[in-house]
């Protein structure tokens, strides 16, 4: 469960980048507070599949998807916080949204970025994509 910035002492915030920089004054935002990682990883998943879907997922090429994702979208990224432990492997907004278009075009090449430790960090099956 989210808690308001600045609630916990020790966890994991979301914090977001607008991918565009020039729609607000303030492009980074926090999402929430987390006690625990895969809660945090969740929220941040679950913002990347909600600006896919704004961005055309299901309507457009995969490859216009992502640059639509990569240009305007929300770009999530989680920090320990407190004493909390950092994650092995780092989330990747744009790792995880290349899995998630890939899901939807399994016989098309997706642009991705990141290695397949960042990939796996990500939500993505442990496998090249």
């Amino acid at each position: 469960m989210a808690l308001p910035e600045g609630r916990l002492r020790v966890g994991y915030r979301v914090l977001v980048d607008d991918n565009s920089g020039f729609s607000s004054f303030n492009p980074r935002w926090c999402l929430g507070e987390f006690e625990l990682y895969a809660d945090a990883l969740y929220a941040a998943q679950q913002l990347v599949e909600i600006s896919l879907s704004q961005a055309g997922l299901g309507k457009l090429s995969p490859g216009e998807v992502f640059s639509e994702y990569s240009a305007f979208g929300d770009d999530p990224f989680i920090e320990a916080f407190g004493n909390a432990k950092e994650p092995e492997l780092k989330f990747s907004a744009w790792a995880y949204a290349g899995c998630v278009i890939k899901e939807q075009h399994p016989s098309q090449m997706v642009p991705t970025s990141g290695s397949s430790r960042v990939r796996k960090a990500s939500g993505c099956p442990d496998q090249t994509r």
